[in-house]
């Protein structure tokens, strides 16, 4: 499922190296709309507000698995109420437009995922932008790519009607999940 989420995320990204562009004919744009910038505040946060990748389990109190583990990762959702900070405000008041996802690795905090309907679609997407700055533009979203930490908002059409959805992940866990998944592929190939 991460995985999954991740290449729909990224299906639409375009080179964060390219230009940046101007806000008008004779003003550069503002500097923190750099590629620079975007990596720093990115891999400065490298998480959310209040949690940090590589934060053990035991440091989120109240989550609830969901699932089984996938390619070694577990991922988990507070229990009604139990969600601190921004997000946790939004889950509780549009809790029919608003969930979030903890993954963990090895017992370790790798990835976030926040997906909004309705109005919190708009509210998503500020709110990233309020953490990382100014986003790289995609085909269909905004990414923030770091050395460290990455990050994507893109709108998600499946489901119960137009999201947009967020997905901040740690690098290495991202390159362990993609050699994992080549690893699964080769082994199913075989058979």
């Amino acid at each position: 499922m991460v995985l999954s989420l991740a290449t729909v995320l990224l299906g639409g990204c375009t080179d964060s190296s390219s230009q940046t562009q101007k806000a008008d004919g004779n003003q550069p744009a503002p500097a923190d709309a750099t590629a620079t910038t975007r990596a720093t505040r990115v891999d400065s946060l490298h998480g959310i507000p209040g949690h940090h990748f590589g934060e053990p389990l035991g440091s989120f109190p109240g989550l609830v698995p969901i699932g089984p583990k996938e390619l070694g990762a577990q991922s988990y959702y507070y229990a009604k109420g139990g969600e601190p900070g921004w997000f946790g405000k939004r889950t509780k008041e549009y809790s029919n437009e608003f969930y979030t996802r903890y993954t963990f690795a090895e017992g370790r905090f790798v990835s976030f995922f926040a997906s909004g309907r309705g109005d919190m679609r708009q509210a998503l997407q500020k709110q990233a932008e309020y953490l990382y700055g100014p986003g790289a533009p995609t085909n269909n979203g905004s990414l923030w790519a770091g050395s460290q930490a990455e990050a994507w908002t893109a709108p998600d059409n499946r489901g119960f009607g137009p999201a947009t959805t967020l997905l901040v992940r740690s690098k290495v866990f991202a390159s362990q999940q993609e050699k994992a998944q080549a690893d699964q592929l080769k082994k199913e190939n075989a058979q």
